[in-house]
């Protein structure tokens, strides 16, 4: 994440944290995401649900399934501008 700060690596941030989607928890994730929130905020393209809708995509897939989670990436989705949301 520290390079996506310098001008070559601008708007890589999604590319970065892609490959840890499958990796870590949904917790992890959030956490991640929160310690780079600044940076992360720059973007308009959505990129913390989008990391979130696929972390939890990936534990369902392993077969952890939490609602509390769910509906909380449920709420984040449904603040979102709508053009964005597609």
């Amino acid at each position: 994440m520290e390079l996506t700060e310098k001008t070559p690596f601008k708007n890589y941030e999604i590319t970065a944290l892609k490959p840890l989607v499958d990796i870590l928890s949904y917790p992890e994730m959030l956490t991640l995401i929160e310690k780079h929130e600044e940076v992360l905020n720059k973007q308009k393209s959505a990129i913390k649900e989008k990391l979130l809708v696929g972390t939890l995509k990936a534990e369902f897939n392993k077969g952890n399934y939490n609602e509390s989670y769910f509906l909380e990436v449920y709420n984040l989705i449904q603040k979102m501008d709508r053009k964005e949301r597609w």
